[in-house]
């Protein structure tokens, strides 16, 4: 992570489906970039996982980028789902009441 960046990304594509692997701390500085990330993999695939196994923190304003591009992805006849939060982050999913929205099981 560069200096001012609490977080980052790695994208695996295979097959018609895309992993983006977070990592780090995701809060509003993370937004806009994050939400052109999952935009672009949506676009370009039919299924996108957004790995959370290695972040450690997220904010509600994630929570509404992951929405957003659940709903976009729906729309488009594709799917986004989110896979393996870490506690803390299966924790906000949670409380806020999104955790099986978000991962497909609910």
């Amino acid at each position: 992570m560069s200096p001012g960046t609490s977080w980052k990304h790695d994208v695996f594509t295979e097959e018609g489906s895309t992993r983006i692997v977070l990592f780090g701390e995701l809060d509003l500085r993370a937004v806009e970039q994050l939400r052109q990330v999952l935009k672009k993999a949506t676009e370009a695939s039919g299924r996108v996982v957004a790995d959370l196994a290695a972040v450690s923190f997220i904010d509600s304003t994630i929570i509404n980028v992951f929405i957003e591009a659940r709903n976009d992805a729906t729309v488009s006849d594709r799917s986004f789902v989110v896979a393996s939060p870490s506690p803390p982050v299966h924790r906000v999913l949670e409380v806020t009441g999104v955790l099986g929205f978000l991962t497909g099981s609910g």
